[in-house]
């Protein structure tokens, strides 16, 4: 992204005029994605291509057998000469399977909840709206739909207790959370309406820090109590076995840039 700049106290009145901020950030290439779309034209090339996609099938043991990765996939052995783990909220249980006898073992995994609220009303904004970041989050930003008619805000950072598996996770939203939300959003919508907001529904984040955890500054920035972890994408070069790759920690920017981690996926099994 090239055209990043700054703007000021009067450039964001005139783009948005419900907007109170000293000044921002300003993306003009900034957008919303039809992510439903995107899923089902990539589901069209991928069977194009020869594969077989099969839904709601748990991998429950894996081993590497003379130079094959064996996953066994609700209880049936299938072997591949690559395997790309890219589980999402799984993908360390995934990894813990296949890597149980080995000396290098995944990272631990957590989870941060996240609640939406759907506004009650038309849109008063006519761009994506982010307040300042903060510790696990980018804080509870207005999304516009991809109909450009509603608008959503959200998600809040709600941290799950560590040793929390994906399977217990609740996706349930709290309506109590939306108390927190008026507060946020009026910081920089200073006349967001009492009453005007609705639970929408609840999303989860991967997460390879937690408050919790050490501090340490070593592979990441502290924030807040959090240190700060990238997208961690594991190859041989780090655990040993050919032909396979993991995806740790991939939250929703992963959506928008996994065609360039499918690239990067393609260059490391083809060295």
């Amino acid at each position: 992204v090239e055209d990043v700049h700054m703007a000021s106290q009067e450039d964001v009145q005139v783009m948005e005029p419900n907007v109170r901020c000293l000044g921002a950030l300003f993306s003009p290439s900034s957008g919303v994605l039809d992510s439903h779309s995107f899923y089902v034209n990539l589901l069209t090339d991928c069977e194009d291509a020869g594969a077989t996609v099969a839904l709601n099938t748990k991998v429950i043991d894996a081993d590497v057998f003379n130079g094959k990765l064996c996953l066994n996939a609700d209880g049936t052995w299938i072997s591949s000469d690559y395997v790309i783990n890219s589980a999402g909220l799984w993908a360390g249980e995934v990894a813990r399977r296949i890597h149980k006898q080995d000396k290098w073992q995944p990272p631990e995994h957590f989870f941060a909840k996240g609640t939406y609220f759907r506004f009650q009303g038309k849109s008063s904004f006519r761009h994506l709206i982010y307040p300042v970041p903060e510790p696990g989050g980018l804080g509870v930003h207005a999304t516009i739909d991809w109909g450009g008619v509603g608008i959503k805000f959200g998600p809040d950072v709600e941290w799950l207790k560590p040793g929390t598996g994906p399977d217990e996770i609740s996706y349930n939203p709290d309506p109590r959370r939306g108390d927190k939300f008026y507060g946020e959003i009026r910081k920089y919508w200073p006349d967001l309406p009492s009453g005007s907001l609705g639970v929408d529904y609840v999303g989860v984040r991967p997460k390879l820090s937690h408050p919790t955890t050490s501090l340490s500054t070593e592979s990441g920035t502290t924030s807040g109590g959090v240190k700060f972890e990238d997208f961690r994408i594991v190859g041989p070069k780090t655990h040993g076995i050919p032909g396979l790759i993991h995806l740790f920690g991939i939250e929703s920017p992963g959506l928008t840039s996994s065609m360039a981690i499918a690239n990067y996926i393609k260059e490391i099994l083809s060295t």
